[in-house]
Formats: C-alpha cells, structure tokens, sequence
C-alpha cells in the first residue's frame, strides 16, 4: 500500500515538475541564447518525464489493486483543479490586456484532461467492482 502511495506521488510530482520544465524551455528557448539554462531545463523535463512515465506504469501494471488506498480520489481531485486552471487560464485570455501564453493554456488544459478521465473512469470501475 505505502508503494502504490509513493507511486502515485511520483506520477503526479514528476508530472508537474515534466510540466514546469517544458514551460521553461520554452520559454529559454524563445527569449534567451543561454545554453547552460535550456540544457537545465531539458535534464530537468526529462528526468521528471521518465518519473513521471514510470510511476504510470507502475501503476498500470499493478491494475486496479492500486486504486484502494484513496490515492484515486487524491488524484481526481487535482486533475480537476488542474483542469478547472486551464479553464480559467482559457476565460481570462478571451478579452484580456494581458493573456496567458496559448502554449500554457493548452498544456494545462491536456494535462487535466490526462490526469481527470483515466482515474475517474479506473475510480468508477473499482467501485463497481466492490458492489
């Protein structure tokens, strides 16, 4: 059980840190000639992306026995905030002076998308199956 914890961690940390690294190489990339930074930000997207991917599949070969221990809940609710920030994120750049970079926007609003659809749909099955 603590494992699957530390799984689940690891998939949602290395996922926003994946996150906040591509933003910054973007962003590295598009204002600044720096190469020390932009290869800072590529080791550190990349290292949290292969936490991040194998925690995930940790947890997708595990199957639903992972989903007991209130870790699908935890996960649900942060990938609907996320995705409840990518929509805020959306509206405030329809009629604003100073709008949030697209890039951001829709990077918010797929990583919500990945991380709300799959856990509600495996929290909706194991549910099911405990009935």
């Amino acid at each position: 059980m603590i494992g699957s914890v530390y799984k689940w961690i690891g998939l949602v940390v290395g996922g926003l840190c994946a996150l906040v690294g591509a933003l910054a190489l973007i962003q590295g990339l598009r204002w600044s000639a720096d190469l020390g930074s932009i290869a800072f930000y590529f080791a550190f997207a990349a290292i949290s992306a292969v936490v991040a991917a194998s925690s995930g599949y940790s947890l997708f070969a595990a199957g639903g026995r992972i989903a007991l221990g209130g870790c699908m809940v935890i996960t649900l609710i942060f990938g609907a905030v996320t995705l409840f920030t990518g929509a805020l994120f959306y509206a405030l750049s329809i009629d604003s002076v100073d709008p949030p970079p697209p890039t951001l926007i829709g990077v918010t609003l797929a990583l919500g998308v990945v991380i709300t659809i799959p856990s509600a749909i495996v929290l909706w099955v194991v549910r099911r199956r405990s009935q």
